[in-house]
């Protein structure tokens, strides 16, 4: 799926950058910029949820923040950071407390079990902006990112015969990754605009709000 966004992000560069004639009016050499977006659907708890029948399903959407400041009249250089949590709880009939002395159980009941999955991206990234010459108001880029995506996961239960078969903290662990990014923001005044973009990373595409410092 990965290779196939790929594909598709580059194709879409294509088409925009041979429409555009100039750099965009509403980007400007020397300014600061700040994305804070949410993103849908999200890559993580789509794939974690495709196995699991029964229980609840508790999912933060993806949210990101993304500093970049426009060191000429077409690159943009800066960081992202993105952070999305899944959760899910199953329910069951459990025997209670164990007695190793009588080898019975007492105090049985209805227990919960949690999973827990966090995942934090932090990359640099890097954008080429371009205008279409009919829209001055949009600022369209494409670029990519290149950053460490942080997974952690934890396990919980209401029975106390948990400890018996582990509890805490299940797995943690990082590894590089590289994503590629399409997108345009829109300026309502001289400051404040929205965004949309589409890209890989924990969500396929991301819209929100950013600002010119």
């Amino acid at each position: 799926m990965k290779k196939n966004l790929l594909k598709l992000i580059f194709v879409l560069s294509c088409v925009v950058f041979i429409s555009t004639q100039a750099s965009s009016q509403s980007y400007t050499a020397g300014e600061n910029y700040i994305h804070i977006g949410v993103g849908f659907p999200s890559f993580i708890s789509t794939g974690l949820s495709a196995g699991i029948n029964g229980g609840t399903e508790s999912k933060m959407p993806p949210i990101s923040a993304v500093f970049e400041h426009a060191i000429n009249s077409q690159f943009s250089v800066g960081g992202m950071i993105g952070y999305t949590s899944y959760k899910y709880t199953h329910s069951y009939t459990g025997y209670g407390t164990y007695n190793y002395y009588t080898g019975l159980y007492s105090g049985g009941g209805t227990y919960e079990n949690t999973y827990k999955w966090s995942y934090i991206i932090i990359a640099a990234r890097g954008s080429y902006h371009f205008a279409i010459a009919s829209m001055p108001k949009f600022d369209t880029y494409v670029g990519a990112a290149l950053g460490y995506e942080i997974a952690s996961s934890s396990f919980t239960s209401s029975d106390p015969n948990y400890n018996l078969y582990g509890g805490g903290s299940i797995a943690s662990g990082s590894a590089m990754f590289f994503a590629g990014h399409i997108g345009t923001n829109y300026y309502f005044s001289n400051k404040f605009g929205a965004f949309a973009e589409l890209g890989y990373g924990l969500a396929l595409i991301n819209i929100g709000v950013n600002f010119k410092l």
